[in-house]
């Protein structure tokens, strides 16, 4: 086969060409064999749908399987490297395929599994590497892998949650806002037509919905448009850190959505920190990575000082506590588990009551969120057939 490969030289020099080789690994040994490090490598009959594929994200449930078939698969004697190539065949996604394939290079070459992956950090996070890491030094990488399973797991299932909190409530807002746009732009104009034709005296709220329809009509790709240049306009500013930070502590003052998303910052760090504590990884380190998953840049800020005061010597709970963002429940526990000197057992069952409350807080967001929205629908299609009735009564009155 013939593969379209990016590769730096030993003296920092870019290099790029074509190689032909039976497999992908074979390609990044015989480049490797050069004195090239591979940074990119594709099939080149490809083409550009191929470089479009390869550039697709590696997802949480790519992840995910990956771990939980190296973990069976160690598990049953397999040695690290061909584990490693039987995953990489087996995988669908062509990125995490071609990381897969320098990953096995680099581990065959001698390096430790846990330096090949921090080569993508793009696609492997610090919580998987850290866990592979102190895994590898204790010589449980079984464990700690059916472990990290369970965390991304646990994350899928959190996401799952939220989403499918929001989702059926937004896609029938749209669905209304559609509809009533549809009705105002399409059928109230020909009914305009009718009403004065036959010289109907017009109510207010019939007057009001045409000046609403004509605006609409008139001013629509504009109004686009303008949508269009707030949205991108938001998403640049949003690039600011101080901005984002800010942005995110609105976010947690939100009614109802604030809470859910403070619940699932929790939710994340606590289960975050009890797999990386099982595996051995120090307190410090442990926080350290825990600011990438929380999901809210306030939290990130508010771990890096606690971090930073856990340094200085400082107590766990009392520095959460004083920041006053995290619950009073999770300052109380660690409190017990620093005592205990548990701190992993702490967290995990800090992370089973997060997990229980925030799938009762999702249930009874749908079950308000939908009567709200079906009321919302029904005042606008009252308003609209209001209008559109009262000139007609008006009209038979006349006759």
């Amino acid at each position: 086969m013939d593969y379209v490969y990016r590769a730096r030289a030993k003296e920092g020099r870019l290099e790029r060409g074509h190689i032909e080789a039976p497999s992908t690994l074979e390609a990044i040994e015989r480049l490797k064999s050069r004195g090239l490090t591979v940074s990119r490598l594709v099939e080149a009959h490809a083409g550009r749908f191929g470089a479009l594929k390869l550039s697709r994200s590696v997802s949480l449930q790519d992840r995910t399987l990956f771990t939980q078939e190296l973990s069976l698969m160690l598990d049953a004697g397999i040695p690290l490297s061909r584990a490693l190539e039987d995953i990489q065949d087996q995988t669908d996604n062509r990125r995490l395929k071609a990381a897969l394939a320098t990953i096995t290079a680099d581990v065959r070459g001698g390096t430790s599994f846990g330096d090949a992956l921090a080569k993508h950090t793009d696609i492997f996070p610090p919580l998987i590497i850290a866990i592979i890491r102190s895994g590898e030094a204790s010589g449980k990488l079984v464990e700690v892998l059916e472990r990290l399973t369970f965390q991304m797991e646990k994350d899928a299932e959190l996401q799952g949650k939220i989403k499918s909190a929001l989702l059926y409530p937004a896609i029938l807002l749209i669905g209304i806002i559609a509809v009533l746009a549809l009705i105002i732009v399409f059928v109230i104009p020909q009914l305009e037509g009718i009403f004065t034709d036959v010289g109907v005296d017009l109510p207010f709220i019939t007057r009001l919905l045409l000046i609403i329809t004509h605006f609409l009509i008139d001013n629509g790709a504009w109004l686009l448009i303008g949508l269009f240049i707030i949205t991108i306009s938001i998403i640049i500013l949003l690039r600011q850190a101080r901005l984002a930070l800010a942005f995110d502590r609105w976010k947690l003052r939100l009614p109802i959505f604030g809470r859910l998303q403070q619940k699932a910052a929790v939710a994340r760090l606590s289960t975050t920190a009890t797999t990386l504590l099982t595996a051995g990884v120090p307190v410090l380190k442990t926080l350290a990575i825990s600011q990438a998953v929380v999901g809210n840049r306030y939290y990130e800020k508010e771990l890096m000082r606690v971090a930073q005061a856990a340094e200085n010597g400082a107590s766990l709970a009392t520095t959460i506590r004083a920041g006053r963002i995290f619950p009073v429940m999770l300052a109380n526990l660690l409190a017990v588990g620093e005592e205990s000197g548990n701190l992993a057992e702490t967290f995990g069952s800090v992370a089973k009551y997060y997990d229980r409350d925030i799938e009762a807080s999702t249930r009874n967001l749908t079950a308000l969120l939908e009567p709200l929205l079906m009321l919302f629908m029904g005042g606008g299609i009252a308003f609209v057939i209001a209008a559109v009735l009262l000139p007609i009564y008006r009209l038979v009155e006349t006759l």
